[in-house]
């Protein structure tokens, strides 16, 4: 995680965004995931979408569920048994983003 104000030399940014992501990367295994705060004040906050995350292994995905919910994330389903599969949750993280953790029916 990379903020603006973390930056060398001067960036300029609109006033309030010292602390905005300039560049985050989340290695998931052996996917990449690469984010940064929105540019400008009018884009809205993240709606209508959910990041799916899916696993071979109930213990990668109880790690991974955890992880995403550190520092303020918020539980929408706890992470448990379905139809589908051995262990499912929902979640949203500290930056507003839907998740879904997955584990793989059989694994």
């Amino acid at each position: 995680l990379f903020r603006f104000d973390e930056a060398p030399g001067p960036v300029v940014v609109p006033e309030g965004w010292c602390d905005k992501v300039m560049h985050a990367n989340l290695q998931i295994g052996d996917s990449q995931i690469m984010a940064s705060d929105g540019h400008g004040p009018a884009l809205q906050p993240i709606s209508g979408i959910s990041l799916s995350l899916n696993t071979r292994d109930p213990q990668q995905a109880r790690r991974c569920y955890d992880a995403l919910l550190e520092d303020g994330g918020r539980v929408e389903l706890e992470l448990g048994k379905t139809f589908w599969s051995p262990c499912f949750g929902t979640l949203v993280d500290r930056f507003g983003v839907s998740w879904m953790i997955n584990c793989e029916a059989g694994a």
